[in-house]
């Protein structure tokens, strides 16, 4: 029973519903994340790789698809004790050919990649032409999975990333407003404060509950801005650059 239920917790920590308002401290945080993946999910189809995939908290939002593989690294930031690891590799070279997923996905896994351009182009490589890219990245987050947490990225560094490595940005998502960004690290600040006593336990929880409603109703109320998201969901794709490249060949064989 009680793993159970532990089972549960871990999966409703991820796809979250609305009474993770009086369950979750990290609610604000896994509903943006949330709702931008099951937004984007149905863009991907056929054969799916899962990079850095761990316990493959989002794979029931890809049903649809033929396929759903998983690979990560060993020494990662924590331990493996709920993977659903498909194949480790080195981090380095993903070990599939050229062109052989119609999709991949990436969610809170590239801040922790250290040479993440060479990742990019790697990930270009076992795409499809015109196969998809849905990954999410942290903003406004503290250091975690320590030491192998190097980095956080503004959209515009993120459409720099996606240019850079070959590949087309679609659309990009905010997973928070200012005000649900403000609320979370607040939440964060007070769960992480452990005074003496167990008065703070009593009060903790409805602390937490009203922060979660408060994120709620002020951004019914109050007009959002979305400059300080504690994230991004986004979707790229890789450009049909076959057609292009056959031109090319049949231009550079055409007499002159």
């Amino acid at each position: 029973m009680l793993a159970r239920l532990k089972h549960w917790a871990r999966r409703r920590a991820f796809i979250t519903r609305w009474y993770g308002i009086f369950l979750f401290p990290s609610h604000i945080l896994r509903s943006g994340l949330y709702n931008g993946i099951n937004e984007f999910a149905p863009c991907l189809s056929g054969n799916i790789l899962d990079f850095g995939c761990g316990s493959k908290p989002y794979a029931e939002l890809f049903a649809h698809a033929d396929s759903y593989l998983g690979i990560d690294v060993e020494q990662t930031g924590h331990d493996h004790a709920n993977s659903k690891v498909d194949h480790f590799f080195d981090g380095h070279t993903i070990p599939f050919p050229d062109a052989h997923f119609d999709g991949v996905v990436a969610f809170e896994v590239f801040e922790h990649v250290a040479d993440l351009e060479h990742t990019i182009r790697e990930i270009r490589r076992v795409l499809k032409p015109n196969g998809k890219l849905l990954f999410s990245i942290p903003l406004v987050f503290g250091e975690h999975e320590v030491p192998f947490d190097f980095r956080r990225l503004t959209s515009f560094g993120i459409k720099q990333m996606l240019q850079d490595g070959g590949l087309e940005h679609r659309e990009l998502r905010r997973t928070s407003s200012n005000l649900s960004t403000s609320s979370q690290m607040l939440i964060d600040a007070i769960v992480d404060c452990r005074p003496a006593g167990t008065w703070w336990k009593i009060i903790r929880l409805p602390l937490v509950i009203g922060l979660n409603f408060l994120a709620l109703i002020g951004n019914l109320i109050v007009p959002r801005r979305y400059d300080m998201p504690l994230g991004f969901v986004v979707l790229a794709r890789r450009p049909n650059d076959i057609g292009s490249a056959q031109v090319k060949r049949q231009n550079d064989k055409a007499p002159k």
